[in-house]
Formats: structure tokens, C-alpha cells, sequence
């Protein structure tokens, strides 16, 4: 169990550096641009300059109160969801007494927020375990983040991958409809 936790907040941790990453990488080309102008009008010296990016990049980063731990948290959320509707819909293929399409709408967003929120709350945000892991994480190397990062977002791809090939199976399943 402690190793699927551990995957379960290093996936996460790599949600936060790829959405740490670009958010960065978006302040530097679209956010810096007035800053830089007034730095190259001579408007403000290098020292302003230099503390102006610091300050906001450490505001972009701050784990407790930065939007990129929404994101991160939203991409969480995604993934747990999309593995549960394919399950959801693997299951069908195979009983389709079990499918919920019998179900209205409401009731499967219920039933899907109720699997989904405590898996993430109990693995990530339960007395912010994920600040504690986002410590131990940050102290591996810059590579192996950015390895984990890729992983995290190519698993979110390819649980959509299997929800879209599951919707496909089911479509064409005569039994399921």
C-alpha cells in the first residue's frame, strides 16, 4: 500500500512540476514583457528587475496558495475520474447487466465524486501530506522531476486514450447499448 501511495503523490508531484513548468515558462515570455520594456526604457534598474522576477516566480510556485496546485489537484481529479469511467465501461463489456447507463446523469456524477474525492483526499490532501511529500520530492534531482513529469502527464493521456477506446468498444458492443 505504501508504494501506491508513493506513486500516487510522486504522479502528483509531477502534475505540479509540468504545471509549475509551463506556468513559468508563460510568465517569462508574456509576463516579463512590460517589465522588460521599462528595464531597456531605463525606467527601472537591474536590481528592481532582477527582485520584481524573483518575487514573482516564488509567488507562482508557492505550494500553499499558488493556482498551479489547483491545476494539479484538477489533473488528479481528471485521471481518477477517466480510470473509473473506463472501468466503468470495461466492466459493462463484460456484464452488461452492470452498465451505468441505466443510471441518470446526476446519480453517476455522485457515484464517480463519491470514489473519486476520498482516493484523492485520503493519498494527497489529508493534513497536507503533499506539502511533506512536495519536501522530499524536491530534494531528488531536477532530471528525475522532469522524468516523473512526463510520466504523470502521459498517464492522464493515455487514461483518456483508454476512456475514448472504451466509449469506442462500447458503441460498437451490441449487447452494451
Amino acid at each position: 500500500m505504501k508504494k501506491i501511495m508513493y506513486i500516487w503523490n510522486r504522479l502528483y508531484y509531477g502534475h505540479y512540476y509540468y504545471h509549475r513548468w509551463t506556468q513559468i515558462l508563460y510568465y517569462r515570455i508574456f509576463g516579463m514583457i512590460p517589465i522588460r520594456f521599462l528595464y531597456r526604457l531605463g525606467m527601472i534598474n537591474k536590481e528592481k528587475y532582477m527582485r520584481v522576477n524573483k518575487e514573482a516566480v516564488r509567488s507562482l510556485t508557492n505550494e500553499k496558495i499558488s493556482t498551479i496546485v489547483l491545476l494539479s489537484d484538477t489533473s488528479m481529479l481528471a485521471f481518477t475520474t477517466l480510470i473509473l469511467w473506463t472501468i466503468a465501461n470495461f466492466t459493462t463489456l463484460l456484464i452488461p447487466s452492470a452498465s451505468p447507463a441505466k443510471l441518470n446523469r446526476a446519480t453517476f456524477i455522485v457515484i464517480t465524486a463519491i470514489v473519486t474525492l476520498p482516493i484523492n483526499y485520503f493519498t494527497l490532501w489529508r493534513k497536507d501530506r503533499y506539502l511533506k511529500n512536495f519536501i522530499e520530492f524536491r530534494k531528488t534531482s531536477s532530471l528525475r522531476n522532469r522524468i516523473w513529469s512526463i510520466i504523470s502527464i502521459s498517464t492522464l493521456i493515455l487514461a483518456l486514450l483508454l476512456f475514448i477506446l472504451s466509449m469506442h468498444l462500447m458503441g460498437n458492443n451490441p449487447k452494451s447499448v
